[in-house]
């Protein structure tokens, strides 16, 4: 298993939490409440993950989401 690939599981495997301020000229400004949780494969260079937002701010829209996403991240190893 590649040594590098190792380490970057370990330090991002668990779950991450956090708030922050989102300002995009397809979006109207909001708050956000985003969560991300890396589970590392222990067999093979890969480690899913998945990642969500949700607005946290005073209107109709607080609580729905604002993205969402899941995937793999891979070592093409060498």
């Amino acid at each position: 298993m590649n040594e590098t690939f190792l380490k970057i599981k370990k330090l991002f495997a668990g779950k991450w939490a956090g708030e922050g301020f989102a300002k995009f000229p397809t979006i109207d400004d909001t708050a956000y409440t985003e969560q991300l949780e890396f589970i590392p494969d222990e067999y093979k260079d890969a480690i899913f993950f998945r990642q969500k937002t949700w607005y946290k701010n005073d209107t109709d829209k607080t609580e729905h989401t604002v993205f969402w996403d899941t995937g793999f991240i891979f070592s093409k190893g060498r």
